[in-house]
């Protein structure tokens, strides 16, 4: 995990259909699924209000009967790109980069969308 900002380039545009954010607290508790096959070290999670969405591993504590406590503050939000688009990676986890476009907006992009700003 790199926590350093970097300037990257959107590949293709890309929005994401699930507008329904997974928001979670340091010290809540979720119930969550399987791993991600495509994206190991992310986890299926459910929060008790009926909302789910993956969420890093490391961000996570077992509690035991798919029961987890919540670490460090998440949101899932994936943020809209458009082709081309400068954005800064504020945080890098298992393949997925945190970002922030140029109008201030966050959310998480899928390091294929990405592209190095040379």
């Amino acid at each position: 995990m790199s926590d350093r900002n970097i300037r990257y380039i959107a590949n293709s545009d890309y929005e994401e259909n699930d507008r329904c954010a997974l928001h979670l607290k340091v010290g809540q508790q979720i119930t969550c699924g399987p791993t991600d096959q495509a994206w190991p070290g992310w986890i299926w999670a459910k929060s008790d209000e009926g909302k789910n969405g993956y969420v890093p591993e490391q961000f996570l504590h077992p509690l035991g009967e798919n029961r987890f406590q919540v670490l460090e503050d998440f949101d899932s939000t994936v943020l809209k790109l458009e082709r081309g688009q400068e954005i800064d990676s504020l945080r890098q986890i298992h393949g997925w980069h945190w970002c922030k476009n140029q109008n201030g907006d966050e959310g998480w992009v899928a390091g294929y969308l990405l592209r190095p700003n040379a």
